[in-house]
């Protein structure tokens, strides 16, 4: 499936690193999250993740290729990959290798925010060292704009993995909708060259076979509740659907009141206060009554 591991693979070690950013005149870019991973077993662990069946996958992706500590492993699949990388230079770098020159794989440059519309149709499980400053905005993007993703082995930030299994927030709520998310393994900031200032984690996404919300309309619906009731820090429910400053109409407003009441919310219910089924009960009210 995948190249066996190679412990000699040279950017396992930071003086080879430094050595061929100080040879091409560049840095690790602070304003793109650049930390790359550094330990081979938790490469190993990563692709020891990958599902060995019950998914439908066609392609593969990755997103921030990095150093390449994943991508020469990934680009020797039998399924075709898009790599996605916003660093011109690590692109260039990609592109240079003998991996990814002698398979038919695609390289998607630029802000992966926009890219991923790119594999919108597409069957595919991806592999993301994410940057920190965007996760949210990666997962809910991904989910928005493939309807057919099927999971993901992911490295996030040890405390915004925490939150999305242990805690009730937008993210954990939206991304559960769609998503069984599981806890692989806390990762020390030494796995990583730079040393990122915070902890790590390696988590892991199954996609459902039956999503609750399938058309994007309905996704965006749902996202715009969430959006709502988790605006107001300590407001109630109703409070936040009667101000938050996200609808063009009363009667976005009224209906969305109205679903609160059919799955009889207390009126002094805040939103840490109900479950996630809940929620998407709520949601799919407000999407069945047209608002």
């Amino acid at each position: 499936m995948f190249l066996p591991q190679n412990f000699n693979f040279e950017f396992y070690k930071p003086s080879k690193i430094n050595e061929f950013l100080r040879s091409n005149q560049v840095s690790p870019q602070k304003k793109w999250g650049q930390n790359f991973l550094i330990d081979p077993n938790i490469v190993e662990l990563i692709f020891s993740s990958f599902p060995k069946n019950d998914y439908e996958i066609e392609c593969i992706g990755e997103i921030g290729t990095g150093l390449g500590v994943l991508s020469h492993r990934i680009a020797s699949s039998d399924y075709p990959v898009f790599f996605f990388e916003i660093d011109p230079f690590l692109c260039k770098f990609l592109q240079s290798n003998a991996y990814f020159q002698k398979n038919k794989h695609t390289l998607l440059q630029g802000d992966v925010l926009k890219n991923l519309n790119q594999v919108a149709n597409k069957k595919i499980f991806i592999f993301g060292n994410l940057p920190y400053y965007i996760t949210s905005d990666i997962f809910t993007t991904l989910l928005k704009t493939i309807p057919e993703f099927q999971g993901g082995v992911f490295m996030v930030q040890k405390e915004f993995a925490k939150r999305l299994i242990e805690e009730i927030s937008s993210i954990s709520i939206f991304i559960s909708a769609f998503c069984e998310i599981k806890w692989i393994k806390k990762i020390s900031k030494t796995c990583f060259y730079p040393s990122p200032k915070e902890e790590s984690a390696l988590i892991t996404l199954k996609s459902f076979p039956n999503r609750i919300f399938t058309t994007k309309l309905e996704v965006e619906k749902f996202e715009l509740v969430l959006k709502t009731f988790f605006w107001g820090k300590r407001k109630t429910l109703y409070k936040s659907a009667k101000e938050a400053p996200f609808y063009s109409s009363i009667k976005e407003r009224d209906t969305l009141c109205e679903a609160l009441v059919e799955i009889k919310v207390p009126e002094k219910t805040r939103p840490e206060q109900l479950t996630k089924n809940q929620f998407y009960e709520i949601a799919k009210i407000f999407i069945k009554k047209g608002a």
